[in-house]
């Protein structure tokens, strides 16, 4: 009988030890709330996008476009900017993702990038950049082409 309890008991323990760990591989938290303007500056450099998944469910940043090194912490943060002419909009799937690119005026080249950009540090995140599957691709291609939007992909 002692012998049973002890292993209860392990049981027990190695379980309350595992909870914490597996809760870290659960999805993201949700985003917060962003609340947009009617229509989002022209850039000089157009816009990026940046795609990754996020348990079942895709999310989305457009970024004011720039030349500078971006890290995927700074892409991939659901923090929401929009200050002057940067802007930087986190989303999650493609009824928000759509939202946001009807904002732009048209004629915004938006770049699309995947991750092997050159402009983006990946070597320290968890995060995987990449492109979605050609079903959502298309369903934005042709969403941006509706819009005058110039969308460029790049995997």
């Amino acid at each position: 009988m002692r012998r049973i309890t002890q292993g209860l008991y392990m049981l027990l323990l190695m379980a309350m030890l595992l909870v914490p760990l597996l809760s870290g591989c659960t999805e993201e938290e949700p985003l917060p709330p962003v609340s947009l303007p009617q229509s989002l500056p022209r850039s000089m450099k157009g816009y990026e996008l940046y795609s990754w998944k996020s348990g079942s469910v895709w999310r989305f940043t457009l970024i004011t476009g720039t030349n500078r090194l971006k890290t995927v912490a700074e892409i991939t943060s659901s923090e929401s900017l929009l200050e002057g002419d940067w802007v930087k909009i986190t989303v999650e799937g493609v009824p928000d993702l759509q939202s946001v690119l009807k904002r732009l005026p048209s004629g915004t080249k938006v770049s699309w990038h995947g991750a092997r950009h050159p402009g983006v540090d990946s070597s320290t995140s968890k995060v995987a950049l990449r492109i979605p599957p050609g079903r959502v691709v298309k369903e934005i291609q042709s969403h941006c082409a509706e819009l005058g939007i110039q969308l460029d992909v790049s995997r």
